[in-house]
């Protein structure tokens, strides 16, 4: 019979004690979204925080359990908690007061923050919100530059809508059907309320992006105070991702989504590419991949989309208490 002591240290199989394996602290603060919101840039602000640990990548998109095809999106697929918690490197992790990931569909999912909460019940929660109309047109054009979204002519997209939903006229690559779906993804109230029926309001920060540009520094703090850390003297706030074209659609096509004697090379060097020098990655990206100049939509299609969204922007300000018109 194995004694007190033993039962609490372990044996290995020399029949040597030892101490149990301390678990790793669990993350505990995720930017659920939405995408094209600034989300890039407040990562890059929260990353220069001494006691802040991000995962790599950025967006795991694992909780996601609504949307399965996500998983490929990730340069680092992960198929189970354990994987998922080897994400979260860092020579001193259990130092981090926070340790964050970053996954834009998390707020769009239906699943993924009671998943969350399901694993830490203790998390915290930011969203970056801003305008609907402003947001699925830029959404448009990110899916446009990953390889996602054949239709280049937003409007046209978004008529394919009901076909796509009905399993026509989907992209021959289409990890996510649900992506294309510009109308849910803009529902920003909707997906809000969602969230805020599950999460205490104490772990709950919004965020309009149209303030993040406007007062940078006092945004910050306001995320600084909210994850319990110090802020510093003076705050640098980084603006990263902006609308942006493929100028090469084939790349896009190559390096997102190769065919399957190059999805093992592409994958390391996407990888790789993430830990070049960012002054190199920024010039490589212009090359390739140049700021979009925002197009204006045709008079009619934007009441057309004002009018759809209508409602969901009255439940959004009120919910936020912002207005995002």
């Amino acid at each position: 019979m194995r004694t007190s002591q033993q039962h609490q240290l372990g044996q290995n199989q020399s029949g040597q004690n030892h101490l149990p394996t301390a678990q790793p602290p669990l993350p505990n603060c995720f930017i659920i979204g939405a995408p094209k919101c600034g989300t890039t840039s407040l990562y890059e602000f929260l990353c220069m925080h001494p006691e802040v640990c991000f995962s790599h990548p950025k967006e795991p998109l694992f909780w996601a359990t609504d949307f399965p095809g996500a998983n490929s999106l990730s340069i680092r697929p992960v198929k189970t908690q354990q994987e998922y918690l080897g994400l979260f490197k860092s020579k001193d992790l259990r130092s981090k007061r926070i340790i964050a990931e970053a996954s834009t569909c998390y707020l769009m999912s239906e699943t993924a923050v009671g998943n969350i909460l399901n694993f830490n019940p203790a998390a915290k929660f930011i969203a970056m919100l801003r305008n609907p109309v402003e947001l699925v047109q830029a959404w448009h054009n990110e899916l446009v530059y990953n390889g996602l979204e054949p239709e280049t002519d937003f409007h046209t997209a978004w008529m394919l809508q009901q076909s796509r939903q009905n399993g026509q006229c989907l992209p021959k690559v289409c990890p996510v059907p649900e992506f294309l779906q510009y109308g849910r993804v803009g529902r920003l109230g909707e997906q809000i309320q969602r969230v805020k029926q599950l999460v205490p309001s104490d772990q709950l920060l919004l965020i309009h992006s149209r303030n993040l540009r406007n007062d940078a520094e006092h945004e910050c703090r306001r995320v600084l105070e909210f994850l319990g850390l110090s802020a510093p003297d003076r705050l640098e706030f980084p603006t990263a991702n902006a609308s942006k074209r493929m100028r090469f659609r084939f790349l896009a096509t190559l390096f997102f989504h190769p065919p399957a004697i190059l999805e093992k090379p592409t994958k390391w060097l996407r990888r790789g590419f993430g830990a070049f020098p960012k002054p190199l990655r920024a010039i490589i990206d212009q090359a390739i991949r140049p700021r979009n100049k925002k197009s204006n939509l045709e008079p009619s299609f934007s009441s057309e989309l004002n009018a759809y969204f209508a409602e969901d922007l009255r439940l959004l300000n009120e919910i936020a208490e912002h207005d995002f018109r």
